[in-house]
């Protein structure tokens, strides 16, 4: 089964002999990526309204047990700051670059490149204006979706899901030519590709474990990261057991 094969081959590269080693990057990742939520949470404005919400949530509940009904909640004023909003800005730029600089390291890892490691994750710098559109449009396209219906989010989530893989194949390309080749590459092969990412379901809720939680998501992240991969080169013609130099992707211009 393709799945099976995809995921086989994934948990054989993470646990593989790599200088530096898979967990080691992944660890870093990891860290980087909770410094930038924490960022965002603590010195945005939408840090300072999450918070707000929370701290009168705490007391509309206390105030519930205390005179016996429900007390009233009243959503917190969103006021745009410019110190609040460079925060916000800065630190999701910086971890969507780090989140393509991840793809960018997982992708190695599967092509046995070399010169992978911890420099591999500021990689998505050299993609910036580019990955910030896809980014965008594709998180935009799925929002919309979800709030309309789930399925037509569930459904742009899966053609759009290898922009980022394209773009790093084909820097040169414009950004109509991503989104096109994705929804070309994904013809037929979405619910496929829902049930790849529901194969992983267990692991995520692993992750919500207090202590192992942090462990588990060392290793599920590179984990899902190369499975995908794996995944993109079986689209694009190139299974995982396939690692000839000079491939190419049949059919696909």
């Amino acid at each position: 089964m393709l799945r099976h094969k995809l995921k086989s081959h994934a948990r054989e590269l993470v646990f593989a002999s790599h200088k530096p080693h898979v967990f080691s990057v992944t660890f870093l990742y990891i860290l980087i990526v909770m410094m930038l939520a924490m960022i965002i949470g603590n010195l945005s404005d939408f840090g300072r309204v999450q918070a707000e919400m929370l701290d009168q949530m705490w007391t509309v509940m206390a105030d519930t047990v205390r005179i016996g009904e429900n007390a009233a909640f009243s959503l917190p004023v969103f006021r745009v700051t410019l110190f609040g909003s460079f925060f916000f800005v800065a630190s999701t730029l910086l971890a969507w670059m780090v989140d393509l600089g991840y793809l960018y390291y997982a992708r190695g890892i599967v092509r046995a490149d070399s010169g992978l490691g911890y420099r591999s994750l500021l990689e998505g710098f050299n993609y910036f204006a580019k990955a910030v559109l896809l980014r965008l449009i594709s998180g935009m396209a799925i929002s919309l979706g979800m709030l309309l219906f789930v399925l037509p989010g569930l459904i742009f989530s899966a053609a759009f899901s290898q922009v980022n893989l394209l773009l790093l194949d084909y820097p040169d390309k414009s950004v109509r030519w991503y989104f096109g080749e994705s929804v070309r590459l994904m013809n037929g092969h979405k619910r496929e590709y829902l049930f790849l990412q529901l194969s992983f379901i267990g692991w995520i809720f692993l992750q919500a474990l207090p202590f192992l939680g942090h462990a588990v998501r060392v290793f599920l992240t590179p984990y899902m990261s190369i499975t995908f991969v794996n995944y993109y080169h079986h689209l694009t013609g190139r299974g995982p057991e396939n690692k000839e130099d000079g491939w190419q992707r049949p059919g696909m211009f």
